[in-house]
């Protein structure tokens, strides 16, 4: 008798392209959709902290416009970089960017 093998073919396991496609895609939204749920439970959960400490409405305000400011001021180099790097290579610099932000 012959053991199935694992194949990594989606003809061989009965999914078409476009099925692989579809789940994949599902994967993708549902991930991002629990990585910007966990960012803004993380920016409430920090900005509530900051009011907390300082008691003032103005410090909390001036640290969260600074928080934000760099993906303000930054976004016209991102895009270069992007229209010049492009592809795989910069996928992979933004997420080692975002573990490197998640663990600091």
């Amino acid at each position: 008798m012959k053991r199935p093998t694992a194949s990594a073919s989606p003809v061989a396991s009965g999914e078409t392209e476009s099925d692989l496609f579809a789940r994949d895609r599902c994967h993708y939204l549902i991930a991002l959709f629990i990585r910007y749920l966990g960012f803004g439970m993380m920016s409430l959960a920090s900005t509530y902290i900051i009011y907390d400490l300082s008691g003032s409405v103005g410090v909390t305000g001036l640290l969260v416009v600074c928080a934000a400011l760099p993906a303000v001021l930054l976004s016209a180099t991102a895009t270069s970089l992007a229209n010049r790097w492009g592809g795989p290579k910069l996928y992979v610099v933004a997420q080692a960017s975002v573990l490197g932000e998640a663990g600091a």
